[in-house]
């Protein structure tokens, strides 16, 4: 029988990173939509272009939030396997 070797450290510092991660790709979106909200408030203030831009805006706006909420379920599942390793080897490391 064959050993496995968990680094519980490894684990918890992947589920911080994705943390990071899903928090950075959510404020890159809301840079986006305030780009598209300038572009549509100062640039191209009517018309079909402008219509089309604040609909893309608005699909563009139902992403944020979602990155961190799937980098958070990320870094849950990364602690809980932890968890689960030192519950299937009753704590012996």
């Amino acid at each position: 029988m064959v050993d496995i070797i968990v680094n519980d450290e490894s684990y918890f510092d992947i589920g911080r990173q994705y943390g990071h991660i899903g928090a950075r790709i959510d404020d890159i979106i809301e840079q986006y939509i305030d780009i598209l909200d300038g572009i549509c408030s100062k640039g191209i203030v009517s018309g079909n272009i402008h219509d089309n831009l604040m609909a893309y805006r608005d699909k563009v706006a139902e992403l944020n939030g979602c990155m961190s909420t799937a980098m958070e379920l990320a870094k849950r599942i990364c602690h809980d396997y932890v968890k689960s390793i030192d519950v299937a080897d009753d704590n012996l490391y």
